[in-house]
């Protein structure tokens, strides 16, 4: 039996019990202070943290999480019970678990994603796997906001394509202008033939069909300057199924073999009061955009024209949408469609669903602004997975299209003496031919101080003055200009390749009584010039 221990010995032992409860107290302190300070680290830190199982369940959340998502933060309990739901696209996540199962991790993972509210999230990413005593896998990782500056990429990324298209529009005017000239020879001596054949019909066809491929040669031009601002439009009666016809066969060749194009042009379709240009760029916009939605697996472009009237007041988009005839455009896709969210900001200036470089985010924008200008509506439905169908409502004008002259009708002709201004030889002999053919006397000089000089001598020997713009020493404006000082009365025609380069003030002081546009074409010419020298005739009448 062993001896009992002394009062000292107890007392020794008291005394070794009490350091160690010492011990064990301050240790315990400590842990409560480290997992304090741990607790107050995660929760209260500047990007998100978070723990989340197989499933998805989200086991831990800081409060950043719950910031950045807009759900109410419970340090406890998370209040976002699925991480899943956070994903616009919920194939995504799957994606990524595959990838952190392979690797067991990854870093700076740039993520779409959404809020509570459905408002889009860019986020980054880094994770890594952790297995639990009881074999279970755990996800874990941190979560940092870069929508804004995913905003500022794209903000950057749209600067440099208007700086492009900038650079291109400027581009686009010195070909275009070397172009014209090169069309106008071509255009104006093709003319000349026709005019010199109609005894030998089997030749007349054939210069018929270069003519027909230049005026397709023009009107192509006219559009690229036009898409780089460097045309001045005008609304004007208009039959839309020819631009439609000549948008098509303009977007063809970007658009991939998998997709087929289908028409439904009604015959009778109706004329509407429209700027052909910006109608052409409406076209091009949405056709764009629906093979765009289509690139991956093919499918079907549909363009329709048709007439509609409706009978009683109608709510399109906030738009009221009066009684009345309209003419309607439908362009429909097969492609991925639109959920209700994406749709409802689907016009809204810089919003786009596409990669950076894939958009600007300012077509439908400008679809919308064009047809609103136009006194139009525009309505688009859209089904996930299924398509989307655009319909343009555009008021019918009373009016029908203005028929162009062709050159088997009767051309107004007469017999004044014009006075015809340009830096190239070869327009100034077509000019005075076109012009003589007509019945005028024709005098042509290519410089623009020769042309004032003469003029100053005899003042009154010309009815009209046409003039190029752009030519060496002078301008068009300022030559306009010096003949008005001379002779006020005196009327002057600018003929251009440059719409934009017109001065406003050129136009406002009366200078120029009519602009226009290269190539010139026979039937343009003397249409223009006849109904010039009659108003000028009529104002000296009266």
């Amino acid at each position: 039996m062993a001896d009992k221990p002394t009062y000292e010995e107890l007392e020794q032992k008291i005394g070794e019990l009490g350091d160690i409860l010492k011990n064990m107290t301050a240790s315990h302190a400590q842990l409560q202070q480290a997992e304090f300070s741990y607790k107050n680290f995660v929760e209260n830190a500047v990007i998100g943290i978070y723990r989340a199982d197989e499933e998805g369940r989200l086991l831990m959340a800081n409060r950043k999480i719950a910031e950045m998502f807009a759900y109410a933060y419970t340090p406890e309990t998370p209040s976002i019970h699925d991480v899943r739901q956070f994903y616009a696209e919920p194939a995504l996540r799957d994606i990524l678990i595959e990838e952190i199962k392979g690797t067991g991790f990854f870093r700076c993972k740039e993520v779409a994603l959404k809020k509570k509210d459905g408002m889009p999230i860019w986020v980054e990413i880094q994770a890594r796997t952790i297995t639990t005593q009881d074999g279970k896998m755990i996800y874990e990782g941190v979560v940092q906001d870069i929508t804004e500056r995913k905003k500022a990429e794209r903000l950057k990324a749209q600067l440099i394509q208007s700086q492009k298209m900038e650079a291109i529009g400027q581009l686009a005017g010195g070909i275009a202008h070397d172009f014209n000239n090169i069309l106008g020879a071509i255009l104006g001596y093709a003319q000349l033939a026709q005019l010199n054949t109609l005894d030998n019909p089997g030749l007349r066809k054939h210069i018929d069909q270069i003519c027909v491929a230049g005026e397709r040669a023009r009107k192509l031009v006219h559009q690229i300057l036009a898409f780089s601002s460097q045309v001045k439009t005008e609304k004007m009666p208009i039959d839309m199924r020819p631009v439609i016809v000549e948008a098509l066969k303009m977007i063809r060749p970007l658009i991939p073999s998998n997709i087929a194009i289908r028409q439904d042009i009604r015959a009778a379709s109706g004329t509407v009061i429209a700027d052909q240009t910006q109608i052409h760029q409406v076209i091009i916009n949405l056709c764009t955009n629906a093979y765009q939605a289509m690139k991956a697996d093919g499918g079907v472009l549909c363009l329709g024209l048709d007439t509609i009237c409706i009978s009683t007041p109608e709510m399109s988009y906030s738009q009221h949408v009066p009684c009345g005839r309209y003419l309607r455009m439908t362009v429909s896709d097969t492609g991925r469609g639109m959920d209700e969210r994406t749709l409802s900001r689907v016009f809204d200036p810089y919003f786009t669903t596409k990669e950076i470089g894939e958009g600007t985010g300012i077509g439908l924008a400008t679809v919308h602004g064009i047809v609103q200008e136009h006194g139009g509506v525009i309505q688009v439905h859209s089904t996930p997975n299924k398509g989307t169908t655009f319909k343009l409502l555009f008021p019918l004008a009373e009016s029908s299209a203005h028929p162009t002259p062709s050159p088997q009708m009767a051309l107004p002709c007469g017999t004044e003496s014009i006075l015809l201004v340009d830096d190239e030889t070869s327009l100034l002999e077509i000019g005075r031919e076109l012009l003589e053919k007509l019945g005028y006397a024709v005098e042509t000089h290519l410089h623009p101080l020769e042309a004032a000089a003469v003029f100053r001598r005899q003042p009154e020997k010309y009815d009209l003055v046409i003039t190029d713009m752009t030519m060496p020493c002078m301008t068009g404006d300022r030559f306009a200009q010096t003949v008005k000082a001379i002779r006020p009365d005196i009327p002057v025609m600018l003929c251009t390749g440059f719409g934009y380069k017109v001065p406003s003030e050129a136009i406002e002081k009366g200078y120029f009584k009519r602009v226009l546009m290269k190539p010139l074409t026979l039937a343009d010419l003397a249409v223009t010039v006849r109904a010039l020298l009659d108003e000028v005739r009529d104002v000296h009448h009266h």
